[in-house]
């Protein structure tokens, strides 16, 4: 049955009180706090994380916060004797139970677990003990009386049998999940590659779906520790080159300067602790005789001494005595053991596999200060070992397989001199590297991903958690202008009666029937992208993508599960949101401007409330459509980033076409009734308080960057007031190594200069010289509004020229006329065709450009080239018209 429990136990403050007050820790490391959370939320949890992350406390803290007792099932009594000693130390009352138990202890803890309500909070158990009747019947009591909270399986690894410490008795802890299948499990490791970590989730029968299982995995990478392979053979004296290597360290430390240092901290010169692994206990005394022979403070470690030398020598180490300076100990020292001062860590031979070696230097540097790590190897000791893993292996089976693998892996890892070693230690867990990680995979992360990988060759990843394209080919410009065209042609039906066409319907516009085919477009495109990255050999990842440092992602799949990717540059292109104005009651009843495209059948009446160009082209589309079209505006005009000949004529148009514009206006509340229809309440323009029904209300009133929650903070990457990167001229933002574009810079937030942007970029990091300079100029964009009629601007408008070069340095060339298109209708069917062209100086250059009517979409990008290159309106007026065209007027204007 489930313990009962409060929220407050996740509240942030009371778990940082209780990491204060118990575990005496200023503050929680990444990822921490969240890893708690959840174990406090009742979720299963897999913790991969690197030797001194501190994974104990993610199952300590809850156990001392929560209610009920943690099992923690742990594979070596050291580990669990040192975490119970410590436990105790801090108040809590924790408790180990295994086969040294001495049986008044044992008998304390089977009465305290027969009871139902233990007063223990964490009880230590080995595999073994968890397949005992006994065991078993008081642990049944405790979950009848809803006081077991969790199950801790730390060693994880130790399940599976492609693990490298595989134990058959841990395959048994599925008894766990099948009879107390509502008992959250938490898993920990700092072992485990992908075929590992599947292997234990299906042996415990976790369920790996993401809302039941959270997964969290931290690099493998420790840049505090300098790795190092000495190659050496038996007869070379490596003892001779380490002894050298330790007086160094010691000479150092004994310089002036640095003994004054010492000095005042109390320190000697030879505390510099430190950690040698051996093979053999014959080579362990040997070796630490001769060190001693040589003044030097070292000591055995090892199975056969006895517990008073152990925890003497132990205790002596950690506390930085002369004389212990140096434990010289097998391969099973140092699990648990928290000592954060280990300054180096020397494998005398080599280890008999890659976890045993990355878990052994891992003890080193724990305190992130800078640490040195070496092996000896040699090819005898690549037999030797290879020899004695055949021994003791059993003759087939998957875990012999995995632990040869593992010796050839590292072996490939001690042979390879060229190579970082900690790239290839990540590698080995599954981490991926890459030269380019772009996040988001909107139109200008994917130009800038592909220019990088399909131009200049670099290695390049993309990270994208919904469908490639972003929102300019999913819910933008693509399935827009598909709409506009529908649009377009309904108007031309209407229109084709002028020139003698009888038209007649035979059915209605079929909304549904043009969605089914609009959305399989935008499908196609999504493969398109996809296909495109694979043929520029980019590497596209679907998850979703949070910053841990300025190089390193974390990435979480689809699956729940997380990896954690490092990079040496990084393009943040994680675009934007439409937003929906949070202090109106109701608002959330109608949708953002991205739910345009989920309307299901045509409406026959909406609202749609922005000023802005999405907003203008929806009522534009709509009503076109033979939608009862409402369009709510805070002021007289809308479009008003746009010339004010813009404004005025198009406002006038839609006004002339039956779009009922609500000048203005202002929104209070919004209801809907069981019919699914909508109410919206406003205030008209004279103040007074109006109701209008609708099927659809679409807010169109603006969008914000989507930057919270992926770790800009963590990297150190600056925002503005308005959640906007903070970028300069060349997509630089505030930290060396991390870039940003389009929307969520809150530069031009237009796709094609996110494309533009993306290329240049990609040209400046990775192109050959000439390019180290290339950056976009955000000048002369030209922009497009697919209105009725279309929108075309370039350059300033009227306004900004005046203010910036002076009304009496300008001249303004204007032109209003009907088209040809228009010649065979009625004088109330003809829609406008206007154009302005704005010329600074006596040279008249063009610094504006603007035009509205049939086909100004497509007309403006020739003649915005024009203007980009400088032209004049000398320039525009020799060149010879093309006639019958509107856009002749613009060579002809007077």
């Amino acid at each position: 049955m489930p313990l009962l429990r409060s929220d407050s136990f996740q509240d942030p403050e009371n778990l940082r009180f209780t990491l204060r007050r118990q575990f005496g820790k200023d503050g929680f490391r990444p990822h921490q706090q969240e890893i708690i959370t959840a174990a406090l939320g009742r979720k299963d949890v897999f913790v991969q994380a690197a030797t001194s992350f501190g994974k104990s406390l993610c199952f300590q803290l809850p156990a001392v916060i929560d209610h009920g007792i943690t099992i923690v099932v742990s594979p070596l009594l050291s580990l669990m004797m040192n975490q119970v000693v410590d436990l105790k130390k801090a108040g809590v009352q924790a408790h180990t139970l295994n086969s040294n138990t001495p049986l008044p202890e044992r008998d304390f803890i089977y009465q305290d677990l027969a009871t139902g309500h233990p007063r223990i909070r964490l009880l230590y158990v080995t595999p073994e003990l968890c397949a005992g009747d006994t065991f078993r019947k008081r642990l049944k009591v405790v979950h009848e009386q809803k006081e077991l909270a969790r199950i801790a399986v730390d060693e994880a690894h130790c399940i599976s049998e492609w693990g490298h410490d595989f134990r058959k008795d841990f395959k048994r802890l599925c008894w766990f999940r099948e009879t107390f299948p509502d008992v959250p499990i938490i898993c920990l490791t700092a072992t485990a590659t992908e075929r590992v970590r599947t292997d234990v989730l299906t042996t415990l029968g976790l369920d790996k779906t993401p809302h039941n299982l959270l997964t969290f995995t931290t690099t493998a990478h420790r840049p505090n520790l300098h790795l190092e392979v000495r190659f050496t053979n038996d007869a070379d004296d490596r003892y001779d080159d380490f002894v050298d290597w330790l007086q160094g360290c010691y000479a150092r430390r004994r310089e002036p300067a640095r003994k004054a240092e010492l000095d005042v901290n109390f320190q000697r010169a030879e505390s510099v602790p430190g950690l040698i692994y051996t093979i053999s206990r014959v080579e362990c005394e040997a070796l630490a005789a001769s060190l001693r022979q040589d003044g030097i403070g070292a000591q055995p470690f090892h199975a056969k001494l006895s517990k008073d030398t152990k925890e003497e020598t132990l205790a002596r180490w950690i506390n930085n005595e002369a004389g212990y300076d140096i434990i010289v100990a097998t391969t099973a020292f140092g699990m648990g053991i928290d000592k954060k001062d280990v300054r180096f860590v020397v494998h005398w031979r080599m280890p008999k596999s890659f976890e045993g070696y990355y878990q052994e230097y891992g003890r080193a540097g724990r305190d992130g200060s800078a640490s040195y790590c070496f092996m000896y190897y040699s090819r005898e000791d690549r037999d030797r070992v290879s020899t004695l893993l055949s021994r003791d292996l059993p003759t087939d089976g998957s875990n012999r397989e995995a632990r040869q693998e593992s010796l050839k892996r590292l072996v490939e890892y001690c042979e390879n001199a060229s190579s970082c070693r900690h790239a290839r230690i990540c590698e080995y867990f599954g981490e991926t590297e890459t030269d380019y990680l772009v996040i988001g995979g909107g139109s200008g992360g994917l130009a800038s991903a592909r220019a990088a990988s399909g131009k200049f060759g670099v290695k390049t990843m993309v990270i994208e958690s919904k469908r490639l394209g972003g929102t300019c080919v999913n819910v933008g410009c693509v399935p827009k202008k598909v709409t506009f065209n529908a649009a377009f042609i309904a108007e031309t039906i209407q229109q084709a009666k002028s020139y003698g066409f009888s038209v007649k319907e035979t059915a209605p516009f079929d909304w549904t029937t043009f969605k089914q085919k609009r959305d399989a477009y935008v499908k196609r495109l999504n493969g398109i992208y996809e296909r495109n990255l694979k043929n520029d050999k980019v590497e596209y990842v679907h998850g979703w993508a949070r910053l841990l440092s300025p190089n390193e992602v974390e990435v979480t799949l689809d699956d729940g599960s997380k990896a954690t990717v490092k990079a040496k540059k990084i393009l943040l292109a994680v675009g934007g949101k439409p937003t929906i104005p949070p202090t109106i009651l109701g608002a959330e009843l109608g949708t953002n401007s991205d739910g345009f495209f989920d309307i299901g059948t045509l409406p026959k009446k909406v609202a749609i409330v922005g000023a802005g160009y999405i907003a203008v082209e929806f009522a534009g589309m709509f009503n076109a459509l033979g939608v009862e079209t409402h369009l709510f505006i805070r002021h007289d005009t809308f479009l008003r980033n746009f010339d004010p000949m813009v404004q005025e004529v198009i406002t006038k148009e839609y006004e002339r076409l039956g779009v009922h514009i609500h000048k203005k206006s202002s929104q209070s509340k919004v209801e809907k009734d069981a019919n699914g229809r909508l109410t919206l309440s406003y205030k008209d323009s004279h103040g007074e308080n109006e109701l209008t029904q609708l099927d659809h209300l679409i807010w169109a009133i603006g969008r914000t960057p989507e930057t919270k929650g992926i770790g800009l903070e963590e990297a150190g990457v600056k925002v503005n007031d308005k959640g906007h990167i903070v970028v300069d001229g060349y997509q630089n933002s505030s930290v060396d190594n991390i870039y940003a574009l389009g929307d969520a810079t809150g530069q031009v937030e237009l796709t094609p200069v996110a494309i533009a942007a993306g290329r240049k970029l990609a040209a400046r990091l990775f192109g050959p010289p000439e390019f180290k300079t290339a950056r976009l100029s955000y000048e002369n964009i030209p922009s497009v509004v697919f209105s009725h009629p279309e929108v075309g601007s370039i350059g300033l408008t009227e306004p900004q020229a005046e203010e910036k070069y002076g009304k009496e340095n300008l001249t303004v060339y204007k032109t209003s006329f009907t088209a040809m298109y228009y010649a065979m209708m009625e004088p109330e069917e003809k829609g406008p065709t206007n154009y302005k062209l704005i010329c600074h100086g006596p040279e008249q250059k063009v610094v504006g450009l603007h035009i509205l009517g049939l086909g100004s979409g497509e007309m403006l990008q020739g003649f915005g080239v024009a203007i980009k290159m400088g032209a004049t309106k000398a320039d525009f007026d020799s060149c010879v018209a093309i006639h019958p065209t509107s856009a002749e007027e613009l060579v002809t204007l007077k």
